[in-house]
């Protein structure tokens, strides 16, 4: 070897370490980035350039094809820190193609809040949040999915599909459940008062007036108040028109009395008219 040789070999290029490969990263066009991101021997190269990426197709291809499940966690957090910085939308996602429940993976990378609960609050039908309940990845998605179900039939079905498996979701379902349930034993209970009610009101129409019969109309037009919203038409046409038998017969003793009430005033009048007459004379 020639003493050129030598002092040439010292200064041959020495291999770039990973950490400097890496930096190299922010220096190249986006091209480049999408060349390494999609074909580069280097999983770490691979996911330094994704998390340069822009938003376009590859990026959402990246995070939805492929079977490298790392390589798809990496485009699926460059999407959410896309989300955070408000360089994207849900909406654009949905635009392009980018289904509900994948939506749902990116977001559990986002690190700002709320993001969950505003992909949930969207115009999901119960199917979906039902398919999110069962196959949620996180937890708060799941339970998030099930507080919004409101469907009975739905819900009957999760408790069903989750008992001994998803202690959360189930727990959430069935108290739903049982929610259901009470409103429908409170309504039965209702129906029955109203049941009676009617009952009470055609016996105290045909009632012969007393001292009472007054203040028993006016509790049963309170309670009547009370009720009339859960009342069929057929029982609303029975209380109303029994109702109205009570005031017509309240309103024919009213009559009586201030005709009763006229009469002795003309009596009185007539009286004394009289009284004025003699003393004249």
């Amino acid at each position: 070897m020639t003493v050129l040789s030598r002092i040439l070999g010292n200064f041959k290029t020495k291999p770039k370490t990973p950490e400097e490969q890496l930096a190299d990263l922010a220096q190249l066009p986006m091209s480049s980035l999408i060349e390494i991101a999609v074909a580069d021997e280097s999983v770490a190269q691979r996911l330094g350039a994704i998390a340069r990426l822009d938003y376009d197709p590859t990026l959402i291809a990246l995070a939805f094809e492929g079977a490298l499940t790392g390589i798809q966690q990496g485009a699926r957090r460059r999407l959410a820190a896309l989300l955070d910085n408000g360089l994207i939308t849900l909406e654009q996602l949905s635009a392009d193609g980018v289904e509900p429940l994948a939506q749902l993976a990116v977001v559990g990378f986002c690190e700002q809040d709320g993001w969950l609960e505003r992909l949930l609050n969207a115009s999901f039908d119960e199917t979906l949040l039902y398919q999110i309940a069962i196959e949620g990845v996180s937890a708060r998605a799941r339970q998030l999915a099930v507080e919004r179900i409101e469907d009975e039939n739905v819900l009957n079905q999760l408790l069903k599909a989750t008992k001994g498996k998803d202690k959360l979701v189930y727990k959430v379902a069935k108290a739903k459940c049982d929610g259901f349930r009470e409103r429908d034993q409170r309504a039965a209970e209702t129906q029955v008062e109203i049941a009676h009610l009617c009952q009470r009101v055609d016996a105290h129409s045909k009632r012969a007036f007393d001292p009472f019969f007054a203040t028993q109309s006016a509790q049963l037009q309170a309670k009547w108040s009370l009720l009339k919203h859960a009342a069929d038409a057929q029982a609303t046409a029975r209380v109303e028109q029994g109702l109205l038998v009570c005031q017509q017969t309240l309103d024919a003793v009213l009559q009586q009395q201030a005709d009763l009430v006229a009469q002795e005033v003309a009596a009185l009048k007539a009286v004394e008219a009289q009284g004025l007459l003699i003393e004249q004379l």
